[in-house]
């Protein structure tokens, strides 16, 4: 193959080029093989007074950034140098560089200042839980990070307080704070709002690792933000003693209940999800849904009577009676049987259990009998 046609340019070192002091010819370009430096002649000037070319248009091609004028005369100094034995910060620094490629901060001393590790630990960025037994009051400490509430307690939940943004006992959270407060015992946690504050969402956090994970909206505004899902939930049980007396062909009777459960199934801390009127569970003969949810509500009843009657879950306003009210479910029963029914509470509504005797009349058996349930139950689903 034929070579092309081969361009050789004059070329000399900066010393030569200086002590000979050339004049290049119009449009002829020289180069300087120290020092990298290309100039075009004009036929007059001479080397020396040639402008080097593209000179203040680009960072130069050999030597310091700082020699180009297009930086307008920033020196090196305030650029981050490969190494730097001290750690001390100073005003033309951003980072101190060590010998082993590390950078290193000092001590903050100015909200623009670099921080040490130590001071990111202690300013709420890098935070260890916090673990209570009892009532307690949100720390600025707790913000980005979370607060374990530890108790056993099926019948009282462990209050935490969400404070003020000021005035006393206030904290000034910043808006967008972020606290998870988690329950990692067999109790409860519920989330109050400290004076003037307010809390929307979620407040209650179930045992077994539930919680509310808060968040700062407004000054004194914040929203609760549930994490208790398959935890164990809300659940109260009343139970029959065998009294309930139901007449033959007479409309529906409601099932006196005499007792609450609390020991395996119950979890009604504080009365916050059920509570009983004032006449008492056998006269009222309903209960009471504190939380507007989502409930599971079933009934096992038991009654001396086999032949085929009917047992319904109603809505009450009433004590005692079914006036008002609005039936659920209704279900034909033997003398053992079950009527269940998942249903949306407002909260304040109540809520029983009647039973309508097929001819010969019934009474109820007791809960417990022959290990048979007569019992009544209700469990929170969701909000």
């Amino acid at each position: 193959m034929a070579d092309g046609t081969r361009m050789l340019q004059r070329r000399g070192t900066e010393a030569e080029w200086t002590t000979s002091d050339y004049v290049l010819a119009d449009g002829e370009i020289g180069l300087s093989t120290d020092t990298n430096t290309i100039k075009i002649g004009n036929g007059v000037t001479h080397w020396t007074d040639l402008p080097i070319l593209f000179e203040g248009e680009f960072l130069p091609l050999h030597g310091k950034a700082d020699d180009s004028s297009l930086l307008n005369g920033v020196d090196g100094t305030n650029y981050i140098t490969t190494y730097n034995g001290d750690t001390a910060a100073t005003a033309d620094k951003f980072v101190i560089r060590t010998g082993t490629g590390t950078a290193k901060a000092a001590a903050a001393a100015a909200s623009d200042d670099l921080v040490q590790l130590a001071q990111l630990q202690t300013a709420a960025l890098l935070l260890s839980p916090r673990t209570v037994t009892a009532a307690a009051t949100l720390a600025l400490t707790d913000q980005n990070g979370m607060v374990f509430v530890n108790h056993s307690s099926l019948t009282a939940q462990v209050q935490i307080t969400v404070p003020p943004n000021s005035g006393t006992g206030s904290v000034a959270f910043p808006i967008g704070a972020k606290i998870e407060v988690i329950a990692i015992g067999a109790g409860g946690v519920k989330i109050v709002p400290g004076s003037g504050v307010t809390v929307s969402g979620t407040t209650n956090g179930y045992p077994n690792y539930g919680g509310v994970r808060l968040i700062k909206t407004g000054t004194n505004t914040w929203i609760g933000i549930g994490l208790n899902a398959h935890k164990r939930t809300p659940k109260i049980r009343v139970t029959n003693n065998g009294t309930g007396s139901y007449s033959a062909g007479s409309f529906y009777t409601v099932i006196p209940w005499a007792a609450v459960d609390s020991t395996v199934d119950f979890y009604n801390p504080d009365n916050e999800w059920f509570s009983i009127p004032g006449t008492g569970l056998p006269t009222a003969r309903r209960i009471i849904v504190n939380k507007d949810g989502e409930y599971l509500v079933t009934c096992n009843f038991l009654c001396s009577n086999a032949s085929i009657g009917s047992l319904v879950i109603t809505k009450m306003v009433s004590d005692a009676t079914l006036t008002g009210g609005r039936l659920l479910c209704n279900v034909s029963t033997h003398s053992n049987n079950q009527a269940t029914v998942r249903v949306r509470f407002a909260a304040g509504e109540s809520v029983g259990a009647a039973y309508q005797a097929p001819s010969g009349g019934a009474t109820d058996i007791a809960d417990g009998t022959s290990d048979n349930r007569c019992d009544f139950t209700i469990t929170r689903l969701s909000d």
